[in-house]
């Protein structure tokens, strides 16, 4: 009767552990399930967010208001226009652009201020008849790392004042290579017109306007040199103090 009763028992016992198991194993499985399910709701948002961010951006670029005399303020300046038309007009005297990168500069980095402290950005209008590009403007965050408390694994990072270079790649293999690069790049682009007026004549050159942003992140190195981005020496670079803007400098 002993032995009966200890036997009920033992499986009891071994019953109850295998119940545990199985509840232990199923609260594991919808612990790790909730923390996925968190992150990709989570990715998921941020990259929504940011892909709104960049087509609004880019919207907001081509429509922003600039003055007629680029030596006026916005406000001093009688006369305005929308930066399109005037990048547009500046292409059709000599299917170059410029005459106004100082407007597309400073209307770039007013549009893109609230993200540039995280996020490096490219703008560029690349014709595909020519597979040439019209403009390409590139942000660049600079910063200095130190080690911190002696210890390698470990450093501080100390901001420096943005780079902004206005380059000419050799191709777009190139840009393509610089973003695939720096991780993950949200996107938006457009289609334009742009027109080129010689001698009474009139040339069209469908054209692809693009904003691409992403989080700062250093460049491979010669990345920027000629025979791929093609950026030149010398960039604007972004002063961090009050008052003041802009200036061009060896980079």
């Amino acid at each position: 009767m002993e032995i009966k009763n200890f036997s009920r028992a033992q499986a009891a016992v071994t019953d109850a552990l295998y119940f545990l198991v199985i509840v232990s194993g199923l609260a594991v499985l919808m612990y790790l399930f909730s923390i996925g399910y968190g992150l990709t709701v989570v990715e998921a948002t941020a990259r929504e967010y940011q892909e709104d961010f960049a087509s609004s951006a880019l919207k907001t670029i081509l429509y922003s208001s600039t003055p007629r005399n680029p030596e006026l303020s916005l406000d001093e300046a009688t006369e305005v226009d929308y930066l399109l038309a005037v990048v547009k007009e500046d292409f059709a005297d000599d299917a170059r652009i410029d005459e106004t990168l100082n407007a597309v500069r400073d209307n770039i980095s007013a549009i893109m201020e609230p993200f540039s402290d995280n996020f490096d950005y490219m703008f560029y209008i690349f014709m595909p008849d020519r597979k040439e590009f019209a403009l390409l403007m590139l942000y660049i965050s600079n910063w200095e790392t130190i080690p911190a408390g002696g210890d390698i694994r470990r450093v501080t990072i100390i901001p420096k004042e943005d780079s902004i270079f206005f380059c000419s790649p050799t191709s777009l293999d190139a840009v393509d290579q610089l973003l695939a690069s720096v991780g993950t790049v949200y996107q938006s682009s457009s289609r334009i017109q742009l027109l080129e007026i010689r001698e009474g004549k009139t040339n069209t050159f469908p054209s692809e306007v693009k904003l691409s942003m992403w989080n700062s992140a250093a460049l491979p190195e010669g990345i920027l040199g000629a025979g791929k981005i093609n950026c030149p020496a010398k960039c604007a670079l972004k002063k961090t103090k009050i008052g003041e803007t802009f200036k061009w400098i060896a980079c």
